[in-house]
């Protein structure tokens, strides 16, 4: 909205527009709850090549349950995340989420995927009788998942408000993104090299749990807008 002075247009951004603005500031809020309830833990989730680290302080009976707080607002991270991730990937196509709206039906069905596809894979780990033997691997894939959350949420700040020169955040955005995916494999590779008998379930968890239901989710929600 412009108001008009005696020398010139001024250009007031109305609050309502800037919902971009208030889903970065929303999750600022669940990071500060992060280090308000343990700011040791989570002081060395952002230090670089500190994972080994935490793994061996953390990964206990208490931090495995995924209900407890900081798992949870961990969670809450992950998935608000990844919905800024794909909202900075549809720009490369000349594509923008133009309304608050469009954003937020867009992040509800990210969480109900997200959800349904956590409920099942637990349920399917507890009914192999998978459980104790996969839960150590896990939490290492979800305090990846929380840490590489952290670095590509400030870098994607940096890309939306700053003035630093995009192509290289895009670039870094590329590079954690890349770095992320190499880390997570990783750990994937390793659980079944040492569990070979469970190369069946590697499959399963791949074709079933990991790739569908990116692939229905790019059908049903980002190729409509490509």
């Amino acid at each position: 909205m412009y108001f008009c002075t005696m020398e010139d247009w001024i250009l007031r951004t109305q609050i309502h527009q800037d919902w971009i603005g208030l889903f970065f500031f929303i999750n600022f809020l669940l990071i500060s709850a992060l280090f308000i309830l343990d700011s040791e833990r989570l002081q060395t989730l952002f230090r670089p090549f500190s994972l080994p680290v935490y793994l061996g302080k953390y990964n206990s009976e208490k931090n495995l349950n995924y209900l407890n707080n900081f798992n949870v607002l961990s969670f809450l991270v992950i998935v608000n995340t990844l919905a800024l991730l794909f909202y900075w990937a549809l720009q490369f196509n000349s594509l923008s989420i133009a309304y608050a709206y469009e954003f937020y039906y867009f992040l509800i069905s990210l969480y109900t995927l997200v959800l349904v596809r956590f409920i099942l894979v637990r349920f399917l780990s507890k009914e192999l009788k998978l459980i104790k033997r996969t839960r150590s691997s896990f939490f290492k894939l979800f305090s990846i998942n929380t840490k590489f959350s952290f670095y590509l949420i400030i870098f994607l700040f940096f890309y939306e408000f700053s003035s630093f020169n995009k192509e290289v955040i895009n670039v870094l955005i590329f590079c954690l993104v890349i770095g992320w995916s190499i880390v997570y494999t990783g750990v994937l590779i390793n659980y079944f090299r040492n569990h070979p008998k469970d190369i069946f379930y590697l499959f399963l968890y791949l074709c079933m749990f990991k790739v569908a239901p990116w692939l229905w989710y790019f059908r049903i929600f980002i190729e409509t807008k490509l």
